[in-house]
């Protein structure tokens, strides 16, 4: 698939980008239950299921062999009492750990065959899983909430998720068309802390959040981004990181 779409990609770059294919698929799945219902399925690798669909957003189907789930909400149990409520740090760890031991399998085997560095496979994961639940946090306005359920899953203490410079951050333009009265665009994103590699192929350019880039001219484009998708007449220079 990567070869169709960037040809001349390294095996490491299609490391980079097989991982990021999982991980983006199995956030999909997992990341609104917990944002939207506070819910952790058992998602260990002996009780996940994986295929290939012929077709869709993503190739990648994912089912559950049997039902086992942990939260932080009291939910009705079959003989008419409560199950007992997990803290909201407990849960996370639980997500965490369950990440943790999901994934080790697929970075070890993709590290070995084609010697990208296991902290860069991790890092890969942990942007694709930061990117879900800032989605997911727009989707049931629940945001603030959602991006501390992402940092406390993803830079738990010793966690080989977590890393300096995975964060969320805000931008915001001013729009000056609308006199007296002003009103901005403000935005949330994810600075990565991985790097997808496509800038090793000829014609392409680091991504706009890349771990890569510089700040300041991270914020400069994305700013040009906010602006264009605005359409209408911002602020030469907009307000400064919330």
């Amino acid at each position: 698939m990567q070869d169709k779409a960037l040809p001349g990609l390294d095996r490491k770059g299609k490391a980079a980008f097989a991982i990021g294919a999982y991980s983006y698929a199995l956030a999909a799945g997992l990341v609104p239950l917990f944002v939207g219902f506070r819910v952790v399925p058992d998602f260990s690798a002996s009780n996940l299921a994986v295929a290939f669909a012929p077709a869709g957003p993503s190739r990648l189907r994912f089912a559950l062999t049997r039902t086992n789930i942990a939260t932080d909400a009291a939910s009705p149990h079959p003989n008419g009492s409560d199950v007992p409520e997990m803290s909201s740090a407990a849960l996370r760890d639980r997500f965490s750990a369950q990440l943790e031991e999901h994934m080790c399998p697929l970075i070890e085997s993709l590290h070995l065959a084609t010697r990208l560095g296991r902290a860069a496979l991790w890092r890969l994961v942990a942007d694709y899983f930061a990117q879900l639940f800032l989605d997911a946090g727009d989707q049931f306005h629940r945001t603030r909430r959602s991006q501390a359920d992402a940092m406390g899953i993803l830079k738990r203490a010793r966690s080989s998720l977590s890393n300096p410079q995975l964060h969320f951050f805000d931008l915001a333009e001013e729009n000056r068309a609308i006199k007296p009265c002003r009103s901005e665009l403000r935005r949330t994103f994810v600075s990565r802390g991985g790097c997808c590699r496509q800038y090793t192929v000829d014609g392409y350019e680091l991504c706009a959040t890349c771990v890569l880039q510089n700040p300041e001219a991270r914020d400069i484009e994305i700013r040009k981004q906010l602006r264009a998708a605005a359409g209408l007449e911002m602020a030469e220079h907009g307000l400064p990181r919330g």
